[in-house]
């Protein structure tokens, strides 16, 4: 009889302990599940005044994009933005380096297109073709000459003689009587006198002493850099895989041992994998080796040398 009392006096006292912690379990869990959802829905400490907010912008890509401008008008703009935009970048001596070479084939285009527009045995349709083909190359962005353009086609409309009558200039002499006396003599110069003038002997002319020209000192024979070990460059799989073509023009500066210190892209003409072309180029180009430019036969640094990279995929 007192064991049972026991066991139900032990079976009371572990419901009662039961029915206490489970609501303390279940508490302590709901607690943990708002801390939880609040954290997770908080927004984070505020930025500092040195935290970045927004990235720095992706200068590399920029720079492959401006140079991979197959237009040269619109490349030269886009690097012209990319020196403005990025003056302290590294690739802006590239970038630089490119507009120079830009500059300079504007330059040269600009002068063959005035010596065809003077050109005395050309045609109106050959001028203004030449300035036509020089607008098209050229123009319609920033430094596109459209003020001495639009001068060079007023100067052909003047040359074919089909300027409006204002834009030439004036010739005609004033109306009036004419100033020479009507007894002048037909063989005599205008405004001369009407007698025949006195005849002078002249003076004998000293001797004409002609003074030699000082020797000119030696030119300097120089011998320009050649190739001495070419390196192909390595196809692109997914461009030749795909038959994408590409042309890369690389400058390369080479130290007096042959050796290349420096590749820059001028140009890229791809379709697609203007990256991956311009990678395989400088690789190649860093491996080649030169014979160095000599000067008197003695070996020299040489800056600027153009090397063209072609891909070419098997049809």
């Amino acid at each position: 009889m007192y064991q049972s009392i026991d066991d139900e006096f032990e079976d009371y006292e572990d419901a009662s302990r039961a029915e206490f912690i489970l609501p303390l379990l279940l508490g302590a869990a709901g607690l943990a599940v708002i801390g939880t959802l609040v954290w997770l829905g908080s927004p984070g400490s505020p930025a500092g005044s040195g935290d970045p907010v927004i990235s720095p912008p992706d200068v590399t890509r920029s720079y492959r994009q401006a140079i991979a401008e197959t237009d040269p008008a619109l490349r030269r703009a886009r690097l012209t933005d990319f020196v403005n935009q990025n003056p302290e970048s590294g690739r802006s001596s590239a970038a630089r380096a490119q507009l120079a070479v830009l500059e300079s084939a504007e330059a040269s285009d600009w002068e063959a297109t005035v010596s065809a527009v003077y050109d005395a045995r050309a045609e109106t349709e050959g001028r203004s073709a030449a300035v036509d083909a020089f607008e098209a190359r050229w123009g319609g962005y920033l430094g596109g000459r459209d003020e001495e353009i639009a001068a060079l086609r007023l100067q052909i409309e003047q040359l074919a003689g089909e300027a409006p009558r204002d834009a030439r200039p004036d010739r005609s002499l004033p109306d009036g009587p004419s100033p020479i006396p009507r007894n002048v003599p037909a063989d005599s110069l205008a405004g001369g006198p009407v007698t025949a003038p006195p005849i002078v002997t002249p003076a004998p002319a000293a001797p004409i002493v002609i003074a030699q020209p000082a020797p000119r000192a030696a030119a300097p024979v120089v011998t320009p850099v050649r190739v001495r070990r070419n390196v192909t460059p390595r196809y692109p799989r997914a461009a030749q895989r795909r038959k994408i073509n590409a042309v890369v023009t690389m400058r390369l500066d080479i130290n007096a041992k042959g050796r290349v210190e420096l590749a820059e892209v001028v140009n890229v003409e791809a379709e697609r994998y203007a990256e991956d072309f311009v990678k395989a180029s400088e690789r190649a180009a860093m491996r080649t080796r030169f014979h160095p430019k000599t000067v008197d036969g003695e070996p020299v640094e040489a800056e600027g040398v153009l090397k063209r990279y072609r891909f070419e995929a098997s049809r």
